[in-house]
């Protein structure tokens, strides 16, 4: 098959960023699932340890999603201190970034270290707001037409010849 000859000899290419090329700053956007167990009261000082992981080694707040309580899709575990603990609900948040390539490996280790965080993601991303607003479905209400008292008197039901030969006039269409 010519086709596949021709993409088994093509060689992969990867498209490089210039900004980690020269050095340069990129952004980044973390998703955590902080544990429940953690008190309400005690996430903001959660969520500034997870900043200070970001800020410490010269990097910038972008924005951030407050983190919340959400129900997890599936049951998540959490191994700390030899003692497995199973979680159903979990506070999420989110973080978008900015810092230099070289220091993200960094940043990893030091949120692996944080018990109170269940899971995490961390992604490169673009500055600017990627988030899609839900569109709102609209439709023109239409006021209902009742049936006045005259037109009552003249319906008549129809029969099921009626309707089976409706029906064949609309499928034929």
């Amino acid at each position: 098959m010519i086709f596949k000859d021709f993409y088994v000899n093509v060689p992969f290419m990867k498209v490089e960023n210039n900004l980690e090329k020269e050095g340069g700053v990129q952004v980044y956007e973390l998703g955590y699932h902080i544990v429940s167990t953690v008190a309400e009261e005690n996430l903001p000082k959660e969520l500034e340890n997870i900043k200070a992981i970001i800020l410490k080694d010269g990097g910038s707040l972008i924005a951030e999603g407050e983190p919340k309580l959400i129900n997890l899709a599936y049951e998540m575990s959490k191994t700390v201190s030899d003692i497995k603990k199973k979680f159903n609900t979990a506070y999420f948040g989110w973080i978008k970034f900015e810092t230099k390539a070289e220091v993200v490996p960094g940043i990893k280790k030091a949120i692996d270290a944080n018990n109170n965080i269940l899971r995490y993601l961390l992604i490169k991303t673009v500055r600017e707001n990627t988030m899609v607003s839900p569109k709102t479905f609209e439709r023109e209400a239409k006021p209902i037409r009742k049936a006045t008292k005259e037109e009552a008197k003249d319906a008549t039901p129809a029969t099921i010849e009626e309707i089976d030969k409706t029906i064949d006039e609309l499928v034929l269409e």
